[in-house]
């Protein structure tokens, strides 16, 4: 396997950094979708977790469509 060269490695860390929280469209997207009750992202095991409240009451997710 190749060695990255030090300037890889500092792009790869910044470029995984971006990577790691959500931009404000992806956000507005699920949050879009919670409002909608559609499916916001999978669980631990895959499967598709839906937002069980509408957009005035407390957020609850459930696995269960």
């Amino acid at each position: 396997m190749d060695q990255l060269k030090p300037e890889n490695e500092i792009w790869l860390d910044a470029f995984s950094a971006v990577l790691a929280e959500p931009s404000a469209d992806e956000e507005s997207f699920f949050e879009a979708r919670r409002q909608q009750g559609l499916g916001v992202g999978l669980d631990e095991t895959g499967n598709l977790i839906h937002a069980m409240s509408g957009p005035s009451t407390a957020l609850s997710l459930s696995s269960d469509p």
